[in-house]
């Protein structure tokens, strides 16, 4: 496993990334030194938290991207119908503007909700004229 540094190279890749069993090279160490089998564990034990702090990393902040991706979109959406909702007003308003005064009485405002058509049209903006 370890007969020269490209091999070693070679070792402690494939003992990272399970393309050999990395307790027989540990044993082999061990028969050598119990000092370089300690040290090759914790190298393994580095590697390997390591690289699942990176994978985990890579997944939260792709998350996390995503998620502020949606917030915003929601909030663009939810401006939208705001806005959405304000022009219907002003239209419901603006027609009941009778006398195209600019202005809308109490008397214009009343009966215009009392047209089935607009208290239908304010039931679909959740205003309910019946109170």
């Amino acid at each position: 496993y370890f007969g020269s540094f490209p091999r070693m190279l070679e070792t402690l890749v494939m003992a990272i990334t399970d393309g050999r069993d990395w307790e027989n090279m540990s044993a082999t160490l061990g028969e050598l030194s119990p000092a370089l089998s300690l040290w090759f564990i914790v190298y393994m034990a580095v590697m390997l938290v390591g690289v699942m702090n990176v994978v985990t990393g890579l997944f939260v902040d792709r998350a996390m991207v995503i998620s502020q991706m949606d917030r915003d979109t929601q909030v663009k959406e939810q401006l939208e119908q705001d806005d959405c909702f304000v022009k219907e007003l002003q239209k419901i308003f603006h027609d009941a503007d009778t006398d195209r005064s600019g202005f809308l009485s109490w008397d214009e405002f009343q009966k215009h909700l009392q047209e089935p058509r607009i208290a239908a049209h304010l039931l679909t903006l959740d205003i309910d004229v019946s109170e």
